[in-house]
């Protein structure tokens, strides 16, 4: 996520089917990227979203080694610090998309837990979202599932790309079906 005009925070991901929970910053002006030591480190996080708030990163939901996360994380980008915000998203997703608009966040599709399993476990199906989430920008509290009016609506989906193009509009791209579901 763009941290300011210059600069790309990365934080997680796997590589070689190693989990990791290292951040780097992007410095876009001459192309170099630096490491840097979050305090303490984040939870080792894959499949996961991150969405500026304010000076602090967002990171939201994901997988992590002991299966899909429901927890938000605060980066501090000033102080490095990360911390576990108290809210939580209303279930357990990996392979959403987010995005900001004003005071909202938005959330599309991902898969979540199986109801009746727990968070922590690996489901074994995954259930595509077809709402949107709204969240406070300020909060990060849920504030409202919602289906938007007018036209037609995506399918639901998983690892697509959600961005804002106008403060009325916002650009849904690419993703996965489920595998039952016919294209539209």
């Amino acid at each position: 996520v763009m941290i300011s005009t210059s600069a790309m925070v990365v934080v997680g991901g796997t590589a070689d089917n190693v989990w990791l929970n290292d951040a780097f910053i992007l410095d876009v002006d001459n192309w170099r990227w630096t490491r840097i030591d979050l305090n303490p480190v984040s939870p080792p996080l894959k499949e996961h979203v991150a969405v500026m708030c304010d000076w602090r990163v967002a990171l939201v939901g994901g997988t992590t080694p002991e299966g899909l996360s429901q927890h938000t994380w605060l980066v501090d980008t000033v102080t490095l610090d990360c911390t576990a915000h108290q809210t939580t998203i209303p279930s357990a997703t990996t392979g959403h998309s987010l995005t900001a608009s004003g005071p909202h966040l938005f959330i599309f599709g991902g898969h979540r837990a199986v109801p009746g399993e727990s968070s922590s476990s690996v489901p074994k199906e995954q259930l595509p979202q077809g709402t949107l989430l709204v969240l406070s920008r300020a909060t990060l509290k849920p504030l409202a599932f919602v289906q938007p009016p007018g036209g037609p609506r995506p399918p639901a989906s998983s690892h697509q790309t959600l961005t804002l193009v106008s403060t009325q509009s916002m650009l849904l791209f690419g993703g996965r079906r489920q595998r039952s579901e016919p294209p539209s």
